[in-house]
């Protein structure tokens, strides 16, 4: 799908140098905190920034290519949407779209009752699921979208996730996602690519693979904890209750904030307290 070896971009004194990474599933969640790359990585890709080294899509290089025969599709944080057209025409702008899904497209959006709204007029997360299915309708080798839950409840999250995956599936187009928001609706991605400070500090294919700390931290906080300086992540299910261990307090069912060392960590097990002090089973360590 996509395979990018010693690439490089410097943008002040920022630098991105992704040595080897090798994408073959057809969905990619790429993690990392604010400024940690994942934008300049995707728009490189894409083609909007210069950089050196070799991108492959399909494996066919494409550097020397010009955004427009790159058959890449990537959503911006500025969604660039038309204010002044309606929400048909901005859909039904890309010149080389597919034929025959703007009906299904448009009602999965929740915009079909707002067709012939000009995008002045949509909100920011309408305006944010326009811009998706633009890119989903559009004939792309590669569909990037760089956060595209930041304007989304966390219902329309999921259905956002939802969209992108079952078009994906649709026509068999591989998708990359970025963002630094944790949620349920990170699910049953193919890739999983964390990057920190301009380099890919792991590359995994499921949740159950990661090992190192920052990357477990961007999917969720629960259950990640520090002990003596090292990380650790705690099986729910070993989690117990008695007379020793660490302090604790409800916080809803089943989630449970504990001190260690000062500091507060959150924790979700099935498990009813039955004791004063929270013990953990068997705990992973994690990379730092």
């Amino acid at each position: 799908m996509l395979h990018i070896i010693d690439l490089k971009v410097k943008r002040g004194k920022f630098e991105l140098h992704i040595d080897d990474l090798n994408l073959s599933g057809r969905s990619t969640l790429l993690i990392g905190e604010n400024g940690s790359g994942k934008t300049t990585l995707l728009r490189s890709i894409a083609g909007f920034i210069p950089s050196s080294g070799k991108i492959y899509i399909e494996n066919s290089e494409v550097n020397s290519l010009p955004i427009e025969e790159r058959g890449v599709c990537m959503l911006s944080a500025a969604l660039n949407i038309f204010m002044d057209r309606s929400v048909k025409e901005n859909l039904l702008f890309p010149k080389r779209k597919r034929d025959g899904i703007y009906d299904d497209l448009i009602n999965d959006l929740g915009l079909a009752e707002k067709e012939n709204l000009k995008g002045a007029n949509l909100s920011s997360g309408e305006s944010q699921r326009l811009a998706i299915g633009r890119c989903l309708i559009s004939e792309s080798k590669l569909m990037l979208f760089d956060e595209p839950f930041s304007f989304q409840d966390q219902i329309n999250k999921m259905i956002v996730r939802d969209i992108i995956e079952k078009y994906s599936v649709r026509f068999n187009v591989p998708y990359i996602i970025t963002t630094n928001v944790y949620g349920e609706f990170l699910y049953n991605f193919q890739n999983i690519v964390s990057i920190w400070k301009g380099e890919v500090i792991e590359n995994v294919n499921s949740l159950d693979q990661i090992t190192h700390y920052r990357t477990a931290s961007l999917i969720s906080p629960l259950n990640l904890i520090k002990i003596k300086d090292e990380y650790y992540t705690a099986d729910p299910n070993g989690v117990t209750f008695g007379d020793s261990g660490y302090d604790y307090e409800v916080i809803s069912q089943g989630v449970f904030r504990v001190e260690i060392d000062g500091n507060y960590f959150y924790v979700r097990t099935s498990s009813f307290p039955k004791g004063n002090k929270l013990n953990f089973g068997k705990l992973r360590k994690l990379q730092y």
